[in-house]
């Protein structure tokens, strides 16, 4: 399992740390501006991977939605087409030679 940090964790983080400064306004250092904005690609580097999974999987839902749809829910007078009977299957057994199998 990977160690990757949740968006919303270091969103929290970042609020967190600009809430605490509300009474004497903010100065960053230029350590913690480098930080600032190493969190922050993080986050939208996160928030890009899920937009792009997100993106998937409703791709995926739709494909299968579509291949699951009932055949009688389409239009009988539009539709052209026609679903054959169903045979059955049966076992093919090859016919004995007559041959010994030892």
């Amino acid at each position: 399992m990977t160690n990757i940090p949740k968006a919303s964790d270091l969103l929290r983080l970042v609020c967190d740390r600009i809430i605490e400064q509300r009474q004497t306004g903010l100065s960053l250092t230029p350590g913690a501006t480098v930080a600032f904005a190493t969190n922050l690609r993080t986050v939208h580097e996160l928030v890009l991977q899920l937009e792009e999974e997100v993106e998937i999987l409703e791709e995926q839902v739709r494909v299968i939605q579509t291949r699951t749809a009932a055949p009688a829910a389409q239009d009988p007078l539009t539709s052209n087409v026609v679903p054959l009977p169903r045979r059955r299957r049966f076992a093919v057994v090859p016919p004995s030679d007559g041959g010994d199998a030892a």
